[in-house]
This record gives C-alpha cells, sequence and structure tokens, in this order.
C-alpha cells in the first residue's frame, strides 16, 4: 500500500470517527432533553425474568451462522430459523433491493401474516455506496422485487412502503412489529436514522436485527459503512445486549 493511499485511509477513518462522535453526541442531548417522554423505570420481577429468558435464548446463536461459504444463505437461513424459533408474525425490511431476502423469509416463515418492504428504489444524491444506481436501473430492480413478492402480496401477508426511510417511517406504527431487519444505507448517517426511527417499531420482546455490522468496507471514494461502532455505542447507551450472529449479522431483544 503506497504512503499517499495509507494518508487517504487514515483521512477517511479519522473523518468518519469524528463523524460517529459528533452524531453520537448529538443522539445523546436528544435522548436527555426534557421534551422526550418519561421512560418507564420500575419493571415487574415477571418482566424482567422474561427478558432475560429472551436475551439468553438469542444468545445460544451468537457466532452461529457460517454454516457454508455463501454468506446471503449463512444469513437467510440463520435468520428465519431465529424469527420461527420465537413465533415471531410480524416483521419488516428495510433495504430491500431486488427482494431475494424478502422471498426467502415470505417461502421459508410459514407463520408469518405480516411482512413490510421499505425502499425508496430511486437514486439518492445524498447517498454516497456503490448501490446507489440511476433511476433507471432502480426501477428495474423495483420491479425484480416486486414480482419476487406478487404471490405474497396478492395473498395480503406482504405489503410494500416506497420511500426513504424518512418518508416511510411514519406509515408503520410505533410497537406493531415483532422484528424489522435493517439492510438498507449503511453509513453513518443512515444507519443512525435507521435505527433511532425503525427499532421503535418493535414491540418489547421483538427483535431488532441488521446486516453489514462492520466498519470500512468498499473503495475509499465510497463513505465508510459505520454500523458496527453505532450500534455498539447505540446499544451501550441504552443498555443493550448486541448479539453478534456472525456473518456480519446483528440482533437485540428489545426490552420491555
Amino acid at each position: 500500500m503506497t504512503l499517499e493511499r495509507r494518508i487517504t485511509l487514515s483521512s477517511n477513518a479519522m473523518l468518519a470517527i469524528g463523524a460517529l462522535l459528533f452524531f453520537t453526541m448529538m443522539n445523546l442531548m436528544k435522548v436527555h432533553t426534557p421534551t422526550q417522554p418519561a421512560k418507564k423505570t420500575l419493571l415487574t420481577a415477571g418482566e424482567v425474568a422474561q427478558h432475560i429468558a429472551l436475551q439468553e435464548k438469542l444468545s445460544k446463536y451468537k457466532k452461529s451462522f457460517r454454516i457454508s461459504n455463501d454468506n446471503n444463505r449463512n444469513r437467510y437461513v440463520g435468520l428465519s430459523k431465529i424469527w420461527t424459533e420465537f413465533s415471531y408474525t410480524k416483521g419488516a425490511e428495510v433495504g430491500v433491493w431486488k427482494g431475494d431476502f424478502s422471498k426467502y423469509m415470505l417461502e421459508n416463515m410459514p407463520t408469518l401474516t405480516s411482512y413490510v418492504l421499505v425502499d425508496s428504489w430511486r437514486h439518492l444524491d445524498n447517498w454516497n455506496k456503490p448501490w446507489n444506481k440511476d433511476n433507471a436501473e432502480f426501477e428495474a430492480v423495483f420491479q425484480t422485487a416486486m414480482q419476487n413478492t406478487k404471490s405474497f402480496q396478492d395473498a395480503g401477508i406482504c405489503s410494500v412502503v416506497r420511500g426513504t426511510n424518512v418518508e416511510a417511517a411514519p406509515q408503520i406504527p410505533d410497537a406493531s412489529l415483532d422484528f424489522v431487519y435493517l439492510d438498507g444505507d449503511h453509513t453513518l448517517r443512515g444507519i443512525m436514522f435507521d435505527l433511532n426511527l425503525y427499532a421503535p417499531k418493535v414491540r418489547p420482546g421483538g427483535m431488532v436485527c441488521g446486516d453489514d455490522y462492520t466498519f470500512g468496507q468498499h473503495e475509499t471514494k465510497f463513505d465508510p459503512t459505520m454500523v458496527k461502532p453505532y450500534v455498539d455505542l447505540y446499544g451501550e447507551l441504552n443498555h443493550l445486549s448486541i448479539v453478534d450472529l456472525g456473518e456480519v449479522q446483528f440482533c437485540y431483544i428489545v426490552p420491555p
């Protein structure tokens, strides 16, 4: 690696870390502002025991997802197994692309009664990632996703919210989901928005999960992936037990 490239990588890393610290402090200020509604602080013994039991049940899957050399197959099989074992029936996926993950879940989780697909399927000027294609290509990707999930849409199980994370969030009621899977914008801005917008959509005892639980990725001309550092700090701030499932996947149980 040349000296110039090392300097570029170091500069990008420092900028990303600086931005992470800035947005984390902003999030801390938001959480502690007096205008925020008071959170429930006293839990019953039953609520505590149930939460611990769910955490222990999820923890057995730590670093368990690598069953083959196919990352997609590993996460498809692993997550469908977890969500089925937890008897989840209502979920949402933020960041759908062609709908391959969606199709697998819909076909392999017979208990699903509601599955919401959230994606803008359009070019976004403020998203500096390799998957940010032009609108013509995004329209073709959208049509593929619709074809992959058509039978389940026709059956009333699968619904589609086409919009950015900010545009779509108000259309999903808080505490209405058993689980949400975050696989959209993995930049610092993206994971911060996705986690803060969609974690509240999951009921207590439900699960927040996500892809690309890592740092870096891609060429230096793109914004770095910041999922792992932000999720880890978010978990620490909110006293959550983040479980690393392997294959760059994370999950945690929503507390009561």
